[in-house]
């Protein structure tokens, strides 16, 4: 990463003041919301929208900004009223976070299904995020993460379901360390400003 600021800033120029700054000495990973696996709230249904919700054990956030959600689904069957109709099963899942207000959508997903003679079943499936900035934001309930899903059945067969597993994400612990990229003796580096910045 790098970490830039402008000094003895003029019309003429400025000077820059630059440092490259590593990631913290080591990664651990975390995991939230499995079955009984910490002091979080586990994954679980009947919240209303997200109906899925789950909580968050470790109150830093994610050194890379990436949440990943893990889960299975599985998916209706098509449907084929005749030989000239076809329609196409799906399972929509969106994925919340919650900001310390309200829940968030952050992004979404679907699953379809083009078999009209059995319903598909995927387990192990994932999902990555990237938020800056989740940390100890909590609803009422102590859950940060949420999901939600529904389902497009159009022959009306059923069998639709959905489960959250866990959400995964890794924490940087340690201190970084940096190293000036402007140290003595590195000569000017020429550059050229496109466009009105700052009133140049």
């Amino acid at each position: 990463m790098q970490k830039f600021q402008a000094i003895n800033l003029t019309v003429s120029g400025f000077t820059a003041r630059l440092k490259l700054t590593g990631i913290a000495t080591s990664i651990t990973n975390e995991t939230d919301g499995e079955s009984g696996g910490g002091a979080e709230n586990d994954w679980g249904s009947g919240h209303g929208s997200p109906d899925y919700r789950c909580g968050k054990e470790n109150t830093s956030e994610a050194w890379d900004d990436r949440y990943t959600f893990n889960y299975n689904v599985t998916v209706p069957r098509a449907y084929a009223p005749s030989e000239f109709e076809f329609y196409v099963a799906a399972v929509h899942i969106d994925f919340h976070t919650y900001n310390g207000t309200s829940w968030i959508l952050r992004g979404s997903t679907v699953h379809y299904n083009s078999d009209t003679g059995s319903s598909l079943t995927l387990s192990n499936q994932s999902y990555t995020i990237i938020l800056d900035g989740l940390d100890t934001e909590v609803d009422g309930a102590g859950d940060t993460f949420g999901a939600h899903y529904s389902a497009g059945d159009p022959g009306g067969y059923g069998g639709a379901s959905f489960t959250m597993i866990s959400t995964t994400w890794a924490r940087a612990t340690g201190v970084p360390t940096e190293v000036s990229a402007t140290g003595s003796g590195i000569p000017k580096v020429p550059f050229t400003i496109i466009g009105n910045v700052g009133g140049f």
